[in-house]
């Protein structure tokens, strides 16, 4: 049974997103272990535009934007507080889409008991609640997809995805998406392919041609990241790795 605060408090989670994420996320920290997960404010307001909008498209530099945690702590909330939803993590290879339901089921793990549904299904790939709702890891491929279902997607370093397996992907993925109204979330650093689909849906969104809203996130604007910094990177990683990883240099 709950008490009438935790009911209070679920209300509160469930009405913000943001919230329930500076509150209740942790995450295992390289160095300090289980640590508490908070949002700088590029991220909140990310988190938002996830919330607020169907497409969303974000660039980002690798590795210090957290685009990939702000995603997948966004789906911990959306499969918590929504019964009977169906959530895909794809990214180019199936190990990194492994990696981060890991991420999202140390922070399930971690939340109050009080919080937490049952768990029906907890393997490799897949995290089933009781609620109905789930979450299952994948590469980016047709073959995953076909059949399935999805109230959110998440594609996660589709620069890193030839261009061809994408779109195969995207014309399996969408009639279903259309149907369904389902949320989808893509984020990359650079493209690694020099007739990118992620460079496609961003021009395009740019133009008004497609529905997705783009939002980028600058290294300057993550907490500890200034000129000094910004001088040791590139002399340990060089001016060319520094543009591609971090300025998410088109050219």
């Amino acid at each position: 049974m709950f008490t009438i605060d935790q009911i209070q408090e679920f209300k509160k989670c469930m009405d913000d997103p943001v919230y329930f994420i500076n509150t209740y996320v942790k995450f295992n920290h390289f160095k300090d272990g289980l640590i508490e997960f908070k949002l700088y404010e590029p991220q909140e307001k990310l988190i938002n535009k996830y919330h607020n909008n169907q497409f969303n498209i974000l660039k980002a530099p690798r590795q210090v934007a957290g685009k990939s945690s702000t995603a997948i702590y966004y789906i911990l909330y959306h499969i918590l507080f929504e019964e009977g939803r169906t959530v895909g993590i794809f990214s180019h290879h199936i190990n990194p889409s492994i990696h981060l339901l890991d991420k999202l089921k140390v922070a399930y793990e971690n939340l109050p008991k009080w919080m937490q549904q049952g768990i029906v299904v907890n393997n490799k790939q897949t995290l089933e609640l009781e609620n109905g709702s789930k979450v299952i890891a994948a590469p980016i491929s047709s073959a995953y997809t076909r059949g399935q279902t999805f109230n959110l997607v998440l594609l996660d370093e589709i620069g890193s995805s030839s261009p061809t397996k994408l779109e195969d992907f995207f014309n399996t993925v969408f009639p279903g998406i259309t149907a369904t109204k389902a949320k989808v979330i893509i984020n990359s650093t650079k493209d690694y392919y020099e007739k990118s689909y992620f460079t496609k849906i961003w021009n395009d969104s740019e133009y008004g041609k497609n529905d997705f809203v783009r939002t980028t996130i600058k290294w300057y604007e993550i907490p500890g990241r200034d000129e000094k910094w910004k001088e040791e990177m590139i002399a340990n990683i060089g001016i060319d790795s520094w543009n591609r990883e971090f300025e998410c240099d088109e050219t």
